[in-house]
Order: structure tokens, then sequence, then C-alpha cells
């Protein structure tokens, strides 16, 4: 359940739950065969959280937990905990070793 600082504020909420959203929306959408579709999906996620306020990457966060505690569909709970690894180093400022560019082989 999220915290009550997380519920204080809908319209704080909306662009953070807004990107939560359209992330999930656009790994739904893609029709892709032999790629991965998550690899640009997380980039374009990880580059729309760094153009918010430190004060909604801290949301997005937060709601990324409460998101994942209340899913009961493994592959989207998958997703969102990817979207919540990505999101915690950003607001740390760290890089996700699995977020670099793919090689080939």
């Amino acid at each position: 359940m999220p915290s009550s600082s997380v519920c204080e504020n809908a319209t704080t909420l909306q662009k953070p739950r807004q990107l939560i959203a359209a992330t999930l929306n656009d790994l739904r959408q893609q029709n892709t065969t032999g790629s991965n579709p998550l690899y640009p999906a997380l980039q374009h996620f990880a580059r729309q959280l760094k153009s918010l306020p430190a004060e909604h990457q801290a949301l997005v966060s937060q709601l990324l937990m409460a998101e994942i505690c209340q899913t009961p569909d493994l592959p989207t709970r998958f997703v969102l905990r990817l979207m919540s690894d990505l999101s915690d180093a950003i607001c740390e400022g760290r890089e996700l070793p699995y977020l670099t560019q793919p090689q080939g082989f």
C-alpha cells in the first residue's frame, strides 16, 4: 500500500502515473520478432524519467513499488521491477549495466 505522502496530491502524481502507464502500454503494443522490446522501451522510460523534476522521480520509484505489490500478473511485475530498478538508479545517479547499448555476438 502506498504511503500517505504518495497519496497526498493527485495532481503531483499525474505525470509519474502517466509515465508508468505509457511505458507499459508501449511494451504491450510492440510487435517485434527476434529483438528485445524491453530495451528501447526502458531506454525511453529512462529518458522521460530523467526529464522529470527530482521530486517526481522519487514519486515514480514509490509508485512502482506499490504497483509491483498490487499487480498479480507476473510478466507485468517483472517489467515493473525493471522499471523500479532503473528509477532507483536514476535517482541515485547510477547507470544499470544491463541497459547499456546491446553488443553483437
